[in-house]
């Protein structure tokens, strides 16, 4: 990286989305770039369809696209809402997705940008799944991790959700939606053909967290520190990892907060410059009727 360019050789196969990003959060397009024996980054370069706003292989595919969703999700400002089912970010390969848009649209498409250790994709369901009016219906023969979007054709869009489909017995069962801090938030294991299990270990960035004869872990009160990777462990085998982002209440002015005092300043002013306004309007309405007389 020198300055704001970037030089990249590749030596094999690569196929990757590309895109600019300031520290204050400003991004550019994005454009796939796919990189062969027989191409170079002087071949021309397709715009990708959507704006970019928020160890091993499977950890740097989640970081990469776990950077894509946050960024989107901190940066733009959705107009639609994206709901999943069933409602939890790992799924088996024999469940049936349903990806559900809900907007001021009668257009939604639902798009998805996948990742691997060789190559992006970005596509729509149109060609993995059913779209059906403002939902999508699809089921994954394969392991796939990918983060999903609504988006209009005027170009508005919803937040966006990671989904990791798994071909796996063992599966971490936890919230597509980041969880609001101080709520409650039950994180359980499961198994391909069983609903519950017992003596399930759990882990939080790679660190023991529980290890006891619950099936669940509960977290009555959610807090910034709770966010991060986690894993689950049963009768020897680990699932996959899953992040659960935390976002921040909206806060609360109280005569304690550090804005408070400024809003208090900026009212009381207001308020005197309408009452001596109002006295103004007063006395020249008593003038004017004096002067009729």
């Amino acid at each position: 990286m020198t300055g704001s360019s970037c030089t990249l050789i590749s030596p094999y196969y690569h196929r990757a989305v590309y895109w600019c990003e300031s520290g204050s959060g400003q991004f550019s397009n994005a454009v796939d770039i796919t990189l062969n024996c027989t191409s170079n980054l002087n071949d021309s370069v397709r715009p990708s369809d959507e704006p970019v706003n928020g160890a091993n292989d499977d950890q740097h595919v989640t970081y990469s696209l776990l950077e894509f969703k946050n960024s989107r999700n901190k940066n733009s400002h959705p107009v639609a809402s994206l709901t999943v089912s069933p409602d939890r970010e790992q799924l088996f390969t024999i469940d049936e997705i349903q990806l559900n848009c809900k907007g001021n649209s009668a257009d939604w498409r639902v798009k998805r940008l996948t990742d691997s250790s060789a190559q992006s994709d970005l596509s729509d369901c149109a060609i993995w799944g059913t779209m059906t009016g403002s939902s999508c219906t699809f089921i994954s023969p394969q392991y796939r991790r990918a983060v999903y979007w609504c988006e209009s054709g005027s170009g508005q869009f919803s937040n966006a959700v990671n989904i990791t489909v798994i071909n796996e017995d063992l599966l971490l069962m936890s919230p597509v939606h980041p969880v609001t801090e101080g709520a409650s938030v039950t994180l359980s294991c499961r198994r391909r053909g069983e609903n519950k299990l017992s003596n399930v270990i759990f882990y939080h960035d790679d660190k023991l967290i529980q290890n006891d004869s619950r099936g669940e872990l509960n977290i009555s009160a959610v807090s910034q520190s709770d966010e991060g990777f986690y894993k689950c462990k049963h009768s020897g085998k680990v699932s996959r990892q899953s992040w659960m982002a935390v976002k921040a209440t909206k806060p609360v002015l109280t005569p304690g907060s550090s804005s408070f005092p400024v809003l208090f300043v900026v009212g009381s002013v207001i308020g005197v410059v309408l009452f001596i306004l109002l006295l103004l309007l007063c006395r020249f309405r008593q003038t004017k009727g004096d002067n009729l007389k």
